[in-house]
């Protein structure tokens, strides 16, 4: 799926002048910024375009992730998040997620695709936008791959000698 057009989200009460109107997602006041730093705010009906299901809103464990690539390569991985507010070719993402891609907001062309369940959500832990969230998760992948290097080690220093003795 193509993105053509990239609104910045911001609070209400906090819109630079600079920035045209048509390029400003809105949020109210009392809504933190950094509850959207890792979504991508797209319509809701564009849930089914791109997972090819329809999102039931109850179980709030099946939200998928999207990766959005831009023309130079850069990439990064969101997590879908559905609102009627905004139209259905367009999508709205914080400031650090435009640096991260290196793009501005209004016109653009992103491409986004879905990503597998287990993939894409390691690649979102793996890149996601807060340290507090990637380190943990980068240490306990490398801790797993540690204790199963250690497994493999002591199973092999096990067998050696039980291998041994019933060649003699």
């Amino acid at each position: 799926m193509e993105i053509n057009f990239v609104k910045r989200i911001r609070p209400e009460n906090n819109v630079p002048e600079k920035l045209p109107p048509e390029n400003v997602y809105t949020i109210s006041e009392w809504e933190s910024l950094h509850f959207y730093n890792d979504k991508v705010v797209m319509h809701t009906s564009t849930y089914q375009d791109i997972f090819g299901t329809r999102k039931d809103e109850k179980y709030q464990y099946k939200k998928r992730i999207v990766k959005i690539s831009s023309n130079d390569g850069r990439r990064i991985y969101r997590q879908f998040f559905g609102q009627s507010k905004i139209k259905g070719s367009e999508a709205a993402m914080t400031s650090l997620s435009f640096n991260e891609l290196g793009i501005e907001s209004g016109e653009v062309n992103l491409s986004l695709k879905r990503t597998s369940k287990f993939w894409g959500k390691l690649w979102y832990f793996w890149y996601h936008p807060y340290i507090e969230v990637r380190i943990p998760v980068k240490y306990t992948l490398i801790s797993l791959l540690v204790g199963l290097i250690a497994l493999i080690i002591a199973l092999i220093s096990i067998y050696v000698p039980f291998f041994l003795e019933s060649n003699q």
